[in-house]
């Protein structure tokens, strides 16, 4: 996300302050930062005294002392915080938003309240045009408008405002206000299992599109089984458009991308509930022949529990069933801005990523899924991803064990939960009743912390809401897996 929103002085900027984070010393002069880097002196100077003015706007603390040398105080100045910061400062990010806002806005007006000219705002957007371009999106700089496949870009929205301030850019916005006072969550008792900010968020950005008459033309969610809409639901969208087919569609959208699109964690999920008619609606079972449960029984560790077997089952399942959707419209994956994938396709599970490749081939053969095998790749990754924590090792000793404490940050979660479960060497679970006095290498939790005798003892990671840096909880987890050798 980095490289393509924020400019080169910008990404200096973090270059810089994550070299400052590594000092281990509070105090030390700038000088000091030269050996660690190519910049030359007067440009680390520069690049020190920005960061010194975001810090006070950021934390209303300074970054430099009267004598001008560094005081890093690392218990205030928090990375992810600071480039959440800088994402949402961006020249880029700001005309994205406001193509979703305020589409009348004037560009011109634009660059006049952002201080830019137009040509340098027109060279700043190119490396995102480019990118966006490979899944048929277009930006129209002039118009500020962005069109292409309506399924992507609304999930692009909703990732991208994710990101960098859980959607208070838009949750905050007063045109919105009426659909978020009439929206209740608990008058839909299926959305218990995610937190009732990702799906105002969807549902706002839903309505923000709509309004422009950007409607889903290209999404075919023909075959899926959804439970009986929520009359609020109905309601707010025929507020937003007439068109009954257009309403239909909006509300499907919006239930897939809630009850479909997630990974889920646990076996009382109630969505589960629309899985399995879904599966059964669609005779998954009956088309795979078997093939995809013979594999399961090969490849995951026989100690599984029943539970979890069913819950892997019913993940894998659906992931079979909702890429069939994608076979026009490109995937609004939720990693779409991480510059940091975890590649499947080498390293110690490059034997899974392999037999699940061959897997999904013979998937392709069986009649009436042929169409899977347009999303051969993301079936690919995601399947891996799943099976990964289950399968059979040689010695279980080499895991590092993890909680995670329970969040209503459903999104949080997710992400969390699955950066774990892409490494090798991580074995993760949910903390609940049942299992907290289990040992654990690693506890990880979010905001408050937990109240556990013997959590004090256990190395132990914060979330923070989502201002954290996978590189730190990368480093901690290898670090808690060398422990163990």
């Amino acid at each position: 996300m980095n490289q393509l929103l924020l400019d080169t002085t910008t990404q200096e900027k973090l270059q810089i302050f994550r070299l400052m984070i590594q000092k281990r010393e509070a105090h030390f002069s700038t000088n000091s930062l030269m050996s660690s880097c190519t910049f030359s002196y007067t440009k680390i100077q520069t690049l020190v005294e920005e960061i010194n003015q975001d810090m006070m706007a950021l934390y209303n603390t300074p970054l430099l002392t009267n004598s001008g040398k560094i005081h890093f105080n690392s218990e205030v100045f928090v990375i992810g915080e600071y480039e959440r910061f800088l994402l949402k400062q961006s020249i880029i990010y700001q005309f994205l938003l406001m193509t979703l806002i305020k589409p009348d806005h004037d560009i011109y007006k634009f660059c006049e309240l952002y201080f830019i000219s137009y040509s340098s705002l027109y060279r700043k957007l190119q490396p995102i045009k480019a990118f966006l371009s490979e899944y048929r999106i277009t930006i129209n700089i002039a118009k500020m408008e962005i069109a292409g496949p309506e399924a992507f870009i609304r999930g692009m929205f909703f990732n991208l405002c994710w990101r960098i301030n859980a959607g208070e850019d838009l949750l905050q916005l007063e045109q919105v206000r009426p659909t978020l006072l009439a929206f209740q969550q608990r008058m839909i008792p299926w959305l218990s299992n995610l937190s009732i900010r990702e799906s105002k968020l969807l549902l706002v950005i839903n309505q923000l599109r709509l309004q422009q008459c950007f409607v889903l033309d290209d999404l075919d969610l023909t075959g899926f089984y959804f439970p009986e809409p929520s009359p609020i639901i109905q309601r707010l969208v025929r507020e937003w458009h007439p068109d009954p087919e257009i309403q239909e569609k909006e509300i499907h959208f919006f239930y897939f991308y809630l009850i479909y699109w997630p990974v889920y964690f646990e076996k009382e999920d109630l969505r589960l509930n629309f899985v399995r008619k879904n599966i059964e609606q669609n005779h998954l079972e009956e088309l795979m022949l078997g093939v995809f449960d013979q594999f399961i029984g090969e490849v995951v560790h026989e100690e599984t529990p029943q539970g979890k077997m069913q819950l892997l089952k019913m993940n894998l399942y659906n992931t079979f069933l909702k890429v069939r959707v994608w076979n026009k419209v490109p995937i609004p994956a939720p990693h779409i801005f991480e510059e940091r994938k975890i590649s499947f396709s080498n390293g110690p599970h490059k034997d899974l990523y392999l037999a699940i490749n061959d897997l999904l081939h013979q998937v392709h053969q069986l009649q009436g899924l042929q169409w899977h095998k347009d999303c051969h790749k993301y079936a690919l990754d995601v399947c891996t991803s799943l099976l990964l924590p289950y399968v059979k090792r040689e010695d279980r000793s080499d895991f590092v064990w993890v909680g995670i404490f329970p969040d209503p940050n459903y999104f949080l979660l997710h992400e969390t939960l699955s950066y774990c479960n892409r490494l090798p060497f991580v074995k993760c679970q949910i903390i609940h009743e049942q299992n907290k006095h289990d040992f654990y290498d690693l506890m990880i939790f979010n905001i408050h912390q937990p109240d556990l005798p013997h959590f004090t003892e256990t190395p132990h990671f914060q979330l923070n809401n989502g201002n954290f840096s996978h590189q730190d909880l990368l480093d901690l987890l290898e670090k808690c897996h060398q422990l163990k050798f």
